[in-house]
């Protein structure tokens, strides 16, 4: 199979695992709005059950009587069946599952082209390359096919030639990395578009040559990208989330991506410690964000953490995936009962 085919088939798989994801997602904001609309606020006074000031925690509580309190749970869900917002939100519930697992089936068949890809065109000289780069805070482990032809460049030399093939052309091949993120008709909610604008931010910042600036932009997608890893959203340390992700990755098990990440982290932790402590003469993450500039950013370092970030991103794709699915799982008997109460088929 030519290079070209190998990524058009991981292209048809990307495309399939988009359309779910997008349908996921719309369904899912669709059976909120419909939650909304169920009048419930007298049915669970009148079963003194605390209000929230929405109906999707409402109906989780709901949910949870089944097992505290199975007579209020079916005086309740009496009542509520006889209400068409919610026999509608429970339809939409029910579509929404079966989307669910088409997505996740679909993700696994993406996942595991991209890993057999990986293990069949990548030879093991391309992958110390790739290793021994990352070492110098090159990571290229976002790469899904083997697109550098390293044969006939010296090992020596071979760090430079990857940087100067991401800065010539002003940055075009790296403006070709970041087109799918950068697009914003990929992504339909505010934060996905907020992350776009600050990567368009550090991409002019860098090409004007403003390379503190970049930096620090970098640097805070990277802790944003620890935090939805982590899933450590409020008061947390970096040292917090990347020990956290730490164990979420060695429990996702897969090989490719426990090595990758602790290059990374190995890596990463360098650039966030005191710049007294740091082993090498890299750019200082805590200088940066206060002002300090013990050693400016450089162009070499903006372009090494955008590199950084895109093998990270993919890692936490990856691993919001797999978290996700085993919560969906063991929640998925409590979600099976409670359907099956609904019809009068307790199991």
């Amino acid at each position: 199979m030519s290079l070209e085919d190998i990524i058009k088939n991981q292209e048809r798989e990307a495309e399939i695992l988009e359309k779910f994801d997008d349908e996921l997602y719309e369904l899912t904001n669709e059976y909120k709005k419909c939650c909304e609309k169920i009048p419930l606020e007298e049915i669970l006074k009148e079963h003194n059950i605390q209000l929230y000031d929405n109906n999707i925690k409402n109906l989780e509580q709901t949910q949870n009587l089944y097992i505290t309190n199975k007579t209020k749970f079916d005086e309740i869900i009496n009542k509520l069946k006889q209400l068409p917002e919610y026999e509608e939100s429970c339809a939409i519930l029910n579509k929404r599952e079966k989307i669910k697992y088409l997505y996740y089936a679909q993700f696994y068949k993406y996942w595991k082209l991209i890993h057999d890809d990986r293990e069949k065109y990548f030879s093991s000289d391309y992958k110390k390359t790739l290793e021994l780069l990352a070492q110098d805070g090159i990571f290229l482990y976002f790469m899904q096919t083997p697109d550098l032809n390293f044969d006939s460049i010296k090992q020596n030399e071979i760090k430079d030639y990857v940087l100067n093939s991401f800065k010539e052309y002003n940055y075009l091949n790296l403006k070709h990395l970041l087109s799918n993120i950068l697009n914003p008709i990929a992504y339909s909610n505010e934060l996905h578009r907020n992350k776009i604008s600050d990567l368009k931010e550090a991409l002019e910042c860098l090409q004007n040559k403003h390379f503190n600036s970049c930096a620090r932009t970098m640097f805070a997608m990277l802790e944003n990208e620890q935090k939805m890893a982590s899933g450590l959203i409020k008061k947390s340390s970096n040292k917090n989330r990347l020990e956290e992700i730490s164990k979420f990755v060695l429990d996702m098990g897969v090989e490719y991506y426990i090595k990758v990440w602790n290059l990374i982290n190995n890596y990463y932790s360098n650039l966030l410690k005191n710049t007294n402590e740091q082993k090498d003469d890299e750019v200082n993450r805590h200088d940066l964000a206060h002002g300090i500039y013990n050693k400016t950013a450089s162009e070499e370092d903006c372009i090494k953490l955008i590199l950084m970030y895109l093998s990270f991103k993919e890692i936490s794709y990856m691993l919001q995936n797999f978290k996700t699915f085993k919560e969906e799982l063991n929640n998925d008997l409590m979600l099976l009962n409670f359907m099956n109460s609904i019809k009068g088929e307790i199991v």
